[in-house]
């Protein structure tokens, strides 16, 4: 049996941003625990990816201290790059994450924008 997963930290942040930039579209979301925890999941992964890009390979002269230093360095660099993109949707803006068509698979329901 497969353990149903849960919003991460990032799906956490996602919703309660998404909620608070616009409650009505927010409302209309069909099952926002499981569009979160999609969201906050492929959100996890960009920055994963992302950080192991900015810290590049070893360094075979760097210590233990400096090669920690690097990978903390990069993983804060790729959250407030990605985060900074995903976090704050302009709700007046129509391309905006807020916008059904750029949700994704988690998205399921029919969400019309009443302004079309």
């Amino acid at each position: 049996m497969r353990k149903e997963q849960q919003v991460n930290e990032y799906g956490a942040r996602l919703m309660r941003q998404w909620q608070q930039a616009d409650p009505e579209r927010f409302q209309r979301i069909p099952d926002p625990e499981a569009f979160f925890t999609e969201k906050g999941l492929e959100l996890e992964r960009e920055v994963q990816t992302l950080a192991s890009a900015l810290a590049g390979p070893d360094r075979p002269e760097e210590t233990y201290e400096q090669k920690l230093a690097r990978l903390q360095t990069a993983r804060f660099n790729a959250e407030s790059d990605l985060i900074r993109e995903t976090m704050a949707p302009d709700p007046g803006d129509v391309d905006t994450p807020l916008d059904p068509e750029a949700w994704g698979p988690a998205y399921t329901g029919d969400l019309e924008d009443p302004e079309d």
